[in-house]
């Protein structure tokens, strides 16, 4: 298995899992991509959560403000952005 160690293309995830029964729930991870032999391919980095729970819990929410102090760009929640409007849209 290939890590991921400088991790240029990160993003979340989004999969289905289907039951037995019929039923499915949606959930959440990190992954990247990379390249092999010429070929892409991706890694599965970290389980986040089935959706409908992190929804319902506010913890996406959570997750971006939480990440969002280390980014190198300004985020601004759009209730909070003067005007109700983001900076890009002003």
């Amino acid at each position: 298995m290939r890590i991921c160690y400088n991790y240029p293309k990160m993003f979340v995830r989004k999969w289905t899992s289907r039951r037995a029964d019929g039923s499915s729930c949606i959930y959440l991870g990190l992954a990247c991509t990379y390249r092999q032999g010429g070929k892409v391919y991706q890694q599965h980095l970290c389980h986040l959560g089935r959706l409908d729970q992190l929804v319902e819990k506010g913890k996406i929410d959570r997750l971006i403000q939480g990440l969002a102090r280390f980014s190198q760009k300004r985020w601004v929640i759009a209730d909070e952005a003067p005007s109700g409007r983001t900076p890009e849209e002003q």
